[in-house]
């Protein structure tokens, strides 16, 4: 769906592409990720 490349992703940048997702496929059935540091963020737990 998006690649995004760099050293550290920022949760505030993973939730920027998750909506840009969002908006071009709609919500997907679930989400699976690592449990590193950045996304540990409230933010990804709404």
């Amino acid at each position: 769906m998006a690649i995004e490349v760099d050293f550290s992703l920022p949760s505030e940048r993973v939730v920027r592409v998750l909506n840009q997702i969002t908006a071009w496929r709609g919500k997907p059935l679930a989400i699976r990720v690592d449990n590193g540091p950045e996304y540990v963020r409230a933010r990804l737990q709404n």
